[in-house]
């Protein structure tokens, strides 16, 4: 199973899964303003590089 099939029936939800740098810089913001990062992360802020 992927990662994205395994997350989204773990999640009860849709899943996208994005590499930070993929992001097109005039979306980036708006993206990140919603993302959820996952438990173990080394993301300790919501939208940090």
């Amino acid at each position: 199973m992927d990662s994205k099939a395994f997350l989204e029936k773990l999640c009860g939800c849709r899943v996208d899964l994005v590499l930070g740098d993929a992001i097109k810089p005039r979306l980036r913001p708006v993206i990140l303003e919603t993302a959820v990062y996952a438990a173990g992360s080394d993301r300790k802020t919501k939208g940090t590089r």
